[in-house]
C-alpha cells in the first residue's frame, strides 16, 4: 500500500507557493505538503504567519468604510489649529 503522507518539500518551494497556499488555491496534495513543512520549519512558519497577518490586515482595512467628508473636516481642523498656533 503506497504511503499517502505528504512528501517533504524545501523552503524555496514553500516560499514560491506561499501566497497561493494562504489563499487556498493549491491542489490538496500541495496544500498538505506545505502544511507539513510549516509544522516542522520555524523559519517558514514565521514567514507564513507574517504574510497571513498582512493579508488579514489588508482585508480588515478594505472592509472599513471610508468617510471622506469626516476626513476633510478633521484635516481642516488640524490645518486651522496649526495656523492659529503660528500666530
Amino acid at each position: 500500500m503506497p504511503d499517502s503522507s505528504p512528501r517533504p518539500i524545501d523552503c524555496e518551494t514553500v516560499a514560491r507557493n506561499l501566497w497561493e497556499y494562504l489563499d487556498g488555491e493549491l491542489p490538496e496534495e500541495r496544500m498538505m505538503e506545505i502544511a507539513a513543512h510549516l509544522r516542522d520549519c520555524l523559519g517558514c512558519a514565521s514567514h507564513a504567519a507574517f504574510e497571513q497577518a498582512l493579508l488579514d490586515h489588508i482585508a480588515m482595512v478594505r472592509r472599513e468604510p471610508t468617510d471622506l467628508p469626516a476626513l476633510e473636516v478633521r484635516v481642516r481642523r488640524a490645518l486651522r489649529a496649526v495656523e492659529l498656533a503660528g500666530d
